[in-house]
């Protein structure tokens, strides 16, 4: 996810990196019922929380405050479920 992002520094890759992490966040609230009882959801979340963290700069350079605090609201729900889920979880 992180190689994503870096690439909205790059013109021609900018719109594609920005719809895909925008694509992956819709798709984990999409699944975010089904997805915690599967094989990578540590993975999942955390690729949620850098796009999450992504999508909120961006609302935050273009002045869209609303959206801004959607996308932080967010990512202290997916840090909390985070955190409860290495504390039973052992690998």
């Amino acid at each position: 996810m992180r190689q994503i992002m870096y690439a909205t520094k790059f013109p021609e890759l900018k719109k594609e990196a920005e719809d895909f992490c925008r694509g992956y966040f819709n798709q984990f609230e999409e699944n975010i019922k089904t997805w915690p009882n599967e094989d990578g959801y540590h993975h999942r979340i955390a690729a949620a929380l850098n796009a999450c963290s992504f999508l909120r700069e961006i609302a935050k350079r273009s002045g869209n405050t609303s959206l801004e605090q959607e996308y932080a609201r967010k990512m202290t729900l997916y840090q909390n479920r985070r955190h409860l889920l290495l504390k039973r979880k052992r690998w």
